[in-house]
């Protein structure tokens, strides 16, 4: 759902087995579609940039989305975004979230390894942050367990994580970017 020029818009994915599918936006008032330039597979969450006209997501042309990209709702133009050094592992099992501003990308990665059981190496996620044009992301920490969803605040000081820290069951916590692991809550 996302409100831009007084107009809101609500976008997700067009599929059959709420995964894999056409990215669409209708507008709320009266669910008309609104016609993109080109066509996209996306899968898991969408974002709307601040600016209004960029999508942040894992969109494709074809196959499987697998890489987090801008799409451009103006041109149809795909711009993957540059987050150095992320394999292909890393970037399938990533959980991400964009600042309410447009500058940032907070995003996660763990120690799990090709050919491997995950979790062999550990519980452990690290928590990153990129500025939303890419460059080198700067580690906020290493997360005791893992993160399974990742949502801005909306002062732009720390993230809200789903995490099975502290039980056996997924709690919200809130992480400060300033002293992540001692005043997190």
């Amino acid at each position: 759902f996302y409100c831009f020029c007084g107009l809101y818009y609500l976008i997700f994915i067009n599929t059959f087995n709420f995964s894999l599918g056409r990215l669409r936006v209708i507008q709320a008032s009266d669910g008309s579609d609104v016609k993109l330039p080109a066509e996209v597979r996306a899968r898991g969450k969408i974002e709307f940039h601040s600016d209004g006209r960029r999508l942040l997501g894992l969109f494709s042309v074809s196959g499987q989305p697998e890489r987090l990209s801008w799409y451009d709702s103006n041109s149809g133009e795909l711009k993957p975004v540059a987050i150095d050094p992320l394999d292909s592992v890393h970037r399938a099992r990533m959980q991400w979230a964009l600042s309410n501003d447009g500058q940032w990308i907070a995003f996660t990665t763990y120690q799990d390894r090709p050919g491997e059981q995950d979790g062999n190496n550990g519980p452990q996620c690290e928590l990153w942050k990129v500025a939303t044009d890419g460059g080198q992301p700067q580690r906020l920490v290493v997360w005791p367990s893992r993160i399974y969803n990742v949502s801005a605040d909306a002062s732009g000081h720390g993230v809200f994580v789903a995490t099975d820290r502290g039980s056996a069951f997924n709690d919200v916590w809130h992480i400060p970017f300033d002293q992540p692991l001692a005043a997190a809550r």
